[in-house]
């Protein structure tokens, strides 16, 4: 299930924001039937707004309800459908017990109409003994005479399980039966004077589960009492379907929403996804200068024009914020995310480039924690050099590795004065594959010829070793040693199956010696050595003249270091095969072939690459002795001396230990903090026993991951995290996509991203630290600088450096969880 904001019915709606919208360009059928589904719900909306008062509302929804609406555009359609799970006065029962009432819509398949049970009318309860539905009419037989005005609210109510104590997040039992008109999911009910809501209601065993106050506050455990009346708010299912075509050939996309009417507050995601059709929503450039730019003619994108300077030695910048006021924004939890694209220049950057059109040195990404000060944290790819002559335009504080391609993020401070890199990841010179042969075989597989010579193996003979005591040999272990069988002869060694996934830029790279057949003439004509590549595990082999180790090129009788460009075969799955052909069986007593040291490496893609930052600030404990239950979020906390309470709003970040031992150590983020909690203090968790022990609290830091995506995609989609294996997140996508959400799980049909392992943090730093978890290591990163914890932030993008006017932005999107004040709840879609 995922929560969604693209339409609600309330009294007090806000503008719903585009965050996708039919267009007939959509990627196909289906996108498009999703789309029009959409566009029900929006109108389904315009239509309750437009009312006046709750009679003309539901009335307003009655009338669209199972009617299908065409498009001036045919064959586009939609079809909307409504069921309540409240009822409205019909008549006046006028002090008799006969109550009639109706309902807008129809009740949903697998409504249960109970033979007896209770409702609630302005306020007061009434059991009735019998119902009985006739249409859109149900007529109750109640206990005591009722006068009520007609369209008054009806609601079900429930009855409490025999005496229990409710706790946040936490079960509540109903008796048995008295729960039948209440939804499966995503209920609200009134009980005293609180609205609290629940996740689901488990029929079988008369369970509402995990309880919550709506506003999002929390609660103290309370007891509630046996049959206490648990009243259902008013809640309805909303389906939307969309149709694209007509008869065999009709596509269609339902979306269903569980909403609950009224509310008050309720937290909802906000989203926008940027184009750059036009920079409405942006200030102007508050460094440098940006247009918007038509990318091939066809696809608008963000160009950086100018940048503001103040000499050639110096550093230079461009920078465009957001302008929050045109959106719905939390500025302490979100996601954001921008593509990097380089173009070619007429006038190359002052370095130029490597390879084209990505320069040299360039800096560029997301601002987040944004301040008009100038104030900023920043995520980005770079290339930087600390000496470089001339230089290379970029602030030293920023590089943390001179002349490597990185992720790094980074934070300015000082009025934007003070910049300094916190962490960073290399993505250029990634040893994709490494052997040394001083552990075996390792997976490598040797062949021979047709007549049984197999004269590859492993090898701890002189003449020395590029790396260790050991190396691969082909040739006859004797004194002197040869490669002659008295016949020509001819081996393979073959690697196991190497993934360049999601790189570019692959070099194979080995260490060589050999002594053949010294003939300057023929050299190259016998006892051939070569490196071949296969792409279908061996079925077929790729040979270049090029990979061949020639002579005089590579000198006889001393070691030598050897790269063979493997870029052809990036994004593929290869096999590597070093080939020996002596030709004949003339002149083969020289000592033959070895190879060692034998390395892969390559660059990830930067090119439309995509950058994401996850970013929250909270409070925190560090914990131990943690077990034998896991701690989940969601669950609440109590200090057992200080009585203090708090909710987990992240998974646990686990880095020792394990819960099921009872010493699980890590990180716990927390909300709705309230009190203080101590060091040393056992901490109980509500329905699960104490659980862990308190060695650190934190009132409030920022808590950093980034992310990183690709617009090939690469190889199988799983549910790693921190592997290269991606859907592809191409530029102009028909949907933005994110990583999970909290609690979330990490799957193949969500696996768009890369989780970034950092490789370091800058120890210079203050307070900055490495939050590491034994299930996904070195991912989040912890700051605590107080110039970016204040308040009226906002997001943006930057470039640094003299590649500048080689870059471009395309696809900047947030997601923001954040409070609406609305009547309808944030709606949950199924």
């Amino acid at each position: 299930m995922a929560i969604m904001v693209f339409a609600a019915l309330g009294a007090a709606i806000v503008p719903m924001i585009a965050s996708s919208q039919f267009q007939q360009s959509a990627a196909n059928r289906s996108a498009q039937a999703y789309y029009l589904a959409e566009s029900g719900l929006r109108y389904a909306a315009s239509l309750y707004l437009n009312e006046s008062d709750d009679a003309n509302r539901y009335a307003a929804l009655d009338a669209v309800h199972d009617v299908t609406h065409r498009l001036s555009t045919d064959p586009f359609a939609f079809v909307l459908s409504f069921n309540p799970y409240y009822f409205q006065v019909d008549t006046d029962p006028a002090a008799t017990t006969t109550l009639v009432t109706r309902f807008y819509g129809e009740l949903a398949d697998g409504f249960i109409l109970p033979a007896s049970g209770y409702l609630s009318v302005d306020d007061t309860i009434y059991s009735f003994s019998s119902a009985a539905r006739s249409g859109s009419r149900i007529t109750f037989s109640l206990a005591a005479g009722l006068t009520a005005d007609v369209d008054t609210p009806v609601y079900p109510v429930a009855r409490a399980g025999s005496g229990q104590t409710v706790s946040e997040g936490g079960d509540l039992s109903l008796e048995p039966g008295s729960g039948a008109m209440f939804p499966e999911r995503n209920g609200s009910f009134v009980l005293g004077n609180q609205t609290y809501t629940y996740k689901e209601y488990q029929r079988a065993s008369f369970l509402l589960t995990s309880i919550r106050r709506t506003d999002g506050s929390g609660f103290a455990d309370f007891i509630l009492a046996t049959d206490e009346f648990i009243r259902l708010k008013q809640f309805v299912k909303v389906t939307s379907t969309g149709v694209v075509g007509n008869g065999d050939m009709a596509v269609s996309r339902d979306i269903v929403y569980h909403v609950q009417i009224p509310e008050e507050y309720r937290l909802v995601r906000e989203s926008l996804h940027e184009t750059f059709d036009n920079l409405d929503q942006w200030n102007p450039s508050s460094a440098g200068d940006h247009a918007i730019h038509a990318l091939d003619g066809t696809n608008n994108v963000l160009r950086v024009t100018a940048v503001s300077q103040n000499d050639a030695n110096s550093s230079s910048t461009s920078l465009i914020a957001l302008n929050t006021g045109s959106v719905r924004f939390d500025p302490d939890r979100f996601d954001a995310q921008v593509k990097i694209g380089f173009l070619e220049t007429a006038t190359p950057p002052t370095h130029g480039c490597d390879p084209s059109p990505i320069p040299t040195y360039y800096s560029a990404g997301l601002c987040f924690r944004l301040y008009e000060n100038a104030n900023a944290y920043g995520l980005s790819f770079q290339r930087g050099n600390t000496t470089a002559a001339p230089p290379d335009n970029i602030e030293n504080g920023l590089v943390p590795v001179d002349d490597a391609q990185t992720i790094v993020l980074w934070q300015a401070t000082g009025n934007g004065t003070d910049k300094k890199w916190l962490a960073y990841k290399r993505i250029d010179d990634l040893v994709i594959m490494s052997d040394d042969v001083e552990g075996g075989a390792g997976g490598w597989t040797t062949t021979g010829d047709a007549s049984g010579n197999d004269l590859w193996h492993i090898d701890t003979h002189p003449p020395g070793y590029a790396a260790g005591s050991h190396a691969w040999y082909y040739g006859i272990n004797a004194e002197p040693r040869h490669f002659n069988t008295g016949n020509p002869n001819a081996g393979s060694l073959v690697s196991p199956p190497i993934d360049l996934c999601d790189f570019q830029q692959v070099r194979l790279l080995y260490a060589t010696w050999y002594q053949t057949e010294p003939n300057p003439v023929q050299a190259n004509d016998f006892d051939k050595k070569y490196v071949d590549v296969s792409t279908d595990n061996g079925a077929t082999w790729e040979t270049s003249e090029d990979f061949q180790v020639r002579y005089p090129d590579i000198p006889m009788g001393s070691w030598q270091e050897i790269e063979v460009d493997l870029n052809a075969y990036a994004g593929q799955t290869i096999l590597i095969r070093f080939r020996f052909d002596s030709i004949d069986g003339n002149y083969n007593d020289w000592e033959g072939w070895y190879v060692d040291n034998i390395r892969i490496v390559g660059d990830y893609p930067l090119n439309q690459s995509t950058l994401l930052a996850r970013f929250i600030q909270s409070a925190s404990i560090a914990f131990d002795n943690g077990g034998p239950i896991a701690i989940d979020i969601g669950d609440t906390l109590v200090g057992g001396i200080s009585g203090a309470s708090a909710t987990v709003r992240s998974e646990p970040l686990v880095s020792g230990g394990d819960w099921s031992s009872s010493n699980a150590a890590g990180t716990l983020l927390l909300d709705h903090v309230s009190g203080t909690l101590q060091i040393g203090e056992r901490l109980a968790v509500t329905g699960k026993g104490e659980l862990a022990t308190i060695t650190e609290f934190r009132a409030a830091d920022n808590y950093i991951r980034g992310y990183f995506g690709t617009a090939a995609g690469c190889g199988t989609p799983n549910a790693d995290p921190l592997d290269g294996h991606k859907h592809p997140h191409p530029i102009d996508p028909a949907e933005v996509h994110w990583p999970p959400d909290a609690g979330d799980s990490w799957t193949a049909d969500n696996d768009y991203f890369e989780l970034i392992q950092w490789d370091a943090v800058n120890p210079t730093v203050p307070d900055l630290a490495l939050i590491t978890s034994i299930e996904r290591p070195d991912t989040v990163v912890r700051s605590s600088e107080n110039a970016l914890m204040a308040d009226g932030s906002t997001l943006g993008l930057h470039t640094f450096g003299n590649g500048s006017l080689n870059l471009y932005f395309d696809d900047f999107a947030y997601q923001s969880i954040v409070d609406q004040p609305v009547a309808v709840s944030q709606p949950l879609q199924y």
